[in-house]
């Protein structure tokens, strides 16, 4: 089985990045979680033809939570 991305998954939760925990939902939606810096994001979206660019938002979130430290 491949990976999207490359991306570790376990639990029902996808792990982008070390210390990071991302559930996707159906047509965009995401909840990213940095427990280092006690960050949640909640990403609602609406991408029906899936054109959701996931790998950048995530990217982008990822940033904004390390930023925090």
């Amino acid at each position: 089985m491949k990976l999207d991305y490359g991306w570790g998954y376990g639990a029902q939760v996808w792990h982008p990045y070390p210390g990071i925990d991302l559930a996707e939902g159906l047509h965009g939606q995401q909840i990213f979680m940095d427990p280092a810096t006690k960050t949640v994001v909640v990403k609602l979206s609406d991408y029906p033809n899936g054109d959701d660019p996931q790998d950048a938002i995530s990217s982008v979130l990822y940033q904004v939570a390390r930023s925090k430290r």
